[in-house]
């Protein structure tokens, strides 16, 4: 096995020696006690090529980090490990804001994204949780996405072309720089939530939406999960149309809505749109549901809604999520909210974070991996004892044979790993 002084020494003959970290920087690259034997900085996509190749010829795998916010995720790896750190292309190279339209590095982040375009009254309508700060292409390898997709969908909508370098150098480019771009195939898509197992993604091109005038929430007191399933329904077919339904359980609710309401549930429902439609789509959920319908200011709803944004990120010893169809999620937030869970749950997408302290709940997963399945869904194991490999979407086989063939096309030699997700161990926090 190739020694971390002669990688090193490959890589500084290879690429400018400033590109590659020094030993005493590598430790900032380090998780879970685990310090990479390599850090290079790449500046432009000839570099990223150059680290493959040492890769190749050293037995080495590349694992590629924007900011390190989803890092923790990824098992310790057990070979020899170049980590390529993005935060060097994070360049803006063209930006049209008359067409809504900007092209930017893998590793801008997207705080810095969105200032940029607030000065033209735009903005890039993703919204993961911002701690750590999440760069552009850590939140689509991870096709991360926040409580306002329920109106503006995730990176796979917003998307409209992106560079990657694949696995034997080659630099590639899919999409376009056009809201209507129909020509090829939408390569880039393949990228999208592949935890950076089948390439390096260098640069992407958005499409971009206005900065809303007004953000107004409503919360709705169901007394019941199968109540808050009809609601939401119910809210789909009006004639509003809401930014974001978010199911919060009882202790989420005593946490963030009510000090009194741990034995109650809470329905999110946000608003984005002119002052005038935020207040009349208010006025019509408060009208309905009456006693049961709380309207939020604009101060309290800001608040509110980082809140949702930023829980899914917060530490817990035991967190996972689920995702099924919304017509499943009522029972199964039901099952493990009776079980001792917390959780927020996207209600009209199907999807549920749910998280706690006690690591007994741990021995409960086999049980709701099974109980999501039955609702056409999955479930990913985020913290937590135990493999993660015996959660998430290779346990379903049409979908593990597809994720295999496409990986041995692009990977074939496994230069970028298997992902977080696929035979590997988890780690006990």
């Amino acid at each position: 096995m190739i020694t971390t002084a002669d990688l090193n020494e490959q890589l500084r003959w290879r690429i400018d020696g400033d590109t590659v970290v020094d030993a005493a920087g590598r430790t900032r690259y380090a998780f879970d006690g685990f310090v990479p034997e390599a850090v290079v900085r790449p500046q432009e996509a000839s570099h990223i090529t150059e680290v493959i190749a040492a890769a190749d010829d050293a037995g080495a795998c590349v694992l590629t980090r924007g900011s390190g916010s989803k890092i923790t995720r990824y098992p310790t790896p057990t070979q020899p490990t170049i980590v390529l750190a993005t935060d060097q292309l994070a360049s803006v190279t063209e930006y049209a804001p008359r067409d809504m339209t900007i092209s930017v590095g893998a590793g801008l982040k997207l705080t810095d994204l969105n200032d940029l375009l607030a000065a033209e009254r735009q903005r890039l309508p993703i919204d993961p949780p911002l701690a750590g700060g999440p760069t552009v292409g850590g939140i689509i390898a991870a096709n991360d996405a926040g409580p306002i997709r329920l109106a503006n969908g995730t990176t796979r909508d917003l998307v409209i072309g992106m560079r990657m370098v694949l696995a034997d150098g080659s630099q590639v480019r899919s999409g376009g720089k056009v809201v209507k771009n129909v020509a090829g195939y939408d390569l880039h898509k393949l990228f999208i939530g592949s935890a950076g197992t089948l390439g390096v993604i260098t640069e992407v091109t958005f499409k971009l939406r206005p900065i809303p005038e007004a953000v107004r929430l409503v919360v709705l007191r169901p007394p019941s999960f199968t109540v808050a399933g009809q609601w939401v329904t119910d809210i789909m077919r009006s004639a509003v149309r809401p930014t974001l339904l978010d199911l919060l359980n009882g202790p989420e609710v005593e946490r963030h809505v009510d000090r009194e309401g741990a034995a109650g549930l809470a329905l999110v429902v946000g608003f984005e749109e002119t002052r005038e439609a935020t207040d009349w789509q208010c006025e019509q959920l408060v009208e309905k549901f009456r006693d049961d319908a709380n309207a939020y200011d604009d101060d309290a709803s800001r608040s509110l809604y980082e809140t949702l944004r930023e829980r899914p990120a917060e530490p817990a010893r035991v967190a996972f999520k689920a995702t099924m169809r919304p017509t499943h999620l009522p029972v199964f937030a039901e099952t493990i909210s009776q079980a001792g869970w917390e959780l927020i749950a996207r209600a009209a997408n199907g999807i549920v974070y749910a998280s706690t302290d006690d690591i007994a709940l741990a021995e409960q997963l086999p049980e709701l991996q099974r109980l999501a399945h039955e609702g056409a869904g999955g479930l990913t194991l985020l913290n937590g004892p135990g493999p993660i490999a015996d959660y998430g979407w290779q346990n379903a086989p049409d979908h593990a044979m597809l994720m295999r063939r496409i990986k041995d096309q692009f990977d074939p030699k496994r230069l970028f790993g298997d992902g977080p997700f696929v035979n590997t161990q988890a780690r006990t926090s």
